[in-house]
């Protein structure tokens, strides 16, 4: 199975399970059944967006205190990601997450972890709809509780056939 897919089938199930707009705080919340935590940080350097670590405890994520609502949701629809897609291949579960600026460059588990959030809070069908009604990409920020710039993100991705 392709990433793709494996993000495309995590992200339908999950959706399956709650109503949209998603709420990854509440996803977050009741994966504690899979033994996840969430304590939110005040990070010295601010270009630091989150923390995710795995232990035999359970896994724990630090997302920034700073930011507002909606891009802590897209922080923690991303740190889901990694816990969906590759924590499994990580012995000691630590990833991080700093700001991404034009000239650098994104790891390929960060980029899938990126995916699987648009994909999380922005489902492909409904994205579609909206489309189809003729939403703007400020409308659809409103409808997913998510920042114009990752709308339009995922505009493109659609557009480009890379979901």
């Amino acid at each position: 199975m392709t990433i793709d897919e494996r993000i495309q089938n995590t992200v339908k199930d999950l959706i399956n399970k709650d109503p949209l707009p998603v709420n990854p705080l509440l996803m977050a919340l009741k994966a504690l059944k899979e033994n996840i935590h969430v304590f939110h940080a005040d990070f010295e350097f601010r270009n630091l967006f989150a923390i995710a670590k795995k232990n035999k405890k359970g896994v724990y994520f630090y997302p920034t205190i700073s930011g507002d609502q909606r891009t802590q949701r897209f922080i923690l629809a991303h740190l889901l990601g990694h816990y969906y897609l590759h924590f499994f291949q990580n012995k000691n579960g630590q990833f991080y997450r700093q700001y991404h600026y034009l000239s650098d460059a994104i790891s390929k588990k960060e980029s899938e972890a990126d995916k699987f959030a648009y994909q999380l809070l922005m489902p492909d069908q409904v994205v579609r709809k909206l489309i189809i009604q003729n939403y703007s990409a400020k409308q659809m920020a409103n409808v997913f509780q998510i920042s114009s710039q990752k709308v339009n993100i995922r505009l493109n991705q659609i557009t480009e056939g890379n979901l």
